[in-house]
């Protein structure tokens, strides 16, 4: 039949269209009705997010990858036990979604609870190595010192000093600043990294930036052992 765009949006079209991988035909029938409307049914989902999140023991999950934190977020959410819908939202980083929902949890304290989680990701590695460069150099009367690679000799670098900087797409994408806002308020952490050594670097990595909320790494943090995204295994890898 004919839609009717002078009331407010239907809530059982909204939830039809929230089922699609895009949100775009979501806020297209949205954009029909007045932004009071509109508002109203926005303000309304948040609110009883919130409300349903309120009061929960918080814990941040931490994955390599965005692709890897959506999986976990909705195996966690979909394994019994009182668990919400996911809820994607945005975080300080523009390339990297926050998924928030309530579930049960078998906390770091040992104790299973129900709690609010909430599951982003790294891209990768966070900091990388570098040689020292000199800064020395010297350009013409008047100008700004010059940076100067000094030359070195094979063998020299075997035991040249490094230096640890944010890698280039971590910075750009902001990931250290994005990893303590989503660890702000939350009482304890999880590592989702890969299983082999890189993945326990970055998570050595997530431990560093985050040290300021998660001090205490006996009763704090957590480590998930996992070799695939199977359900059963991710399930069974959160106990």
């Amino acid at each position: 039949g004919s839609l009717d765009f002078a009331g407010n949006p239907s809530k059982h079209i909204l939830q039809q269209l929230q089922r699609h991988r895009s949100q775009r035909l979501y806020f297209e029938y949205l954009g029909f009705f007045s932004p009071e409307a509109a508002a109203a049914v926005l303000s309304e989902a948040t609110n009883k997010k919130r409300a349903e999140l309120r009061g929960l023991r918080q814990v941040l999950m931490v994955a390599e990858k965005p692709s890897i934190a959506e999986a976990l977020a909705n195996a966690l959410s979909s394994s019994g036990g009182g668990g919400s819908r996911v809820r994607k939202v945005r975080g300080v980083s523009r390339g990297i979604p926050v998924f928030e929902f309530a579930a049960r949890h078998m906390c770091a304290d040992g104790l299973e609870r129900k709690c609010a989680i909430r599951v982003t990701s790294t891209i990768g590695h966070i900091f990388g190595l570098k040689f020292e460069t000199d800064k020395d150099g010297k350009g013409d009367e008047g100008d700004e010192p010059q940076k100067k690679k000094r030359r070195m000799q094979p063998k020299d670098y075997f035991g040249a000093p490094v230096v640890k900087e944010v890698e280039a797409t971590s910075d750009k994408l902001r990931v250290v600043e994005h990893l303590r806002a989503a660890a702000a308020g939350c009482e304890e952490l999880c590592l989702w990294l890969d299983c082999d050594r890189e993945g326990e670097n970055i998570a050595h990595e997530v431990m560093a930036v985050t040290r300021g909320v998660f001090p205490d790494v006996e009763r704090q943090i957590r480590r998930a052992r996992f070799s695939s995204l199977a359900l059963a295994e991710l399930r069974a890898a959160a106990k």
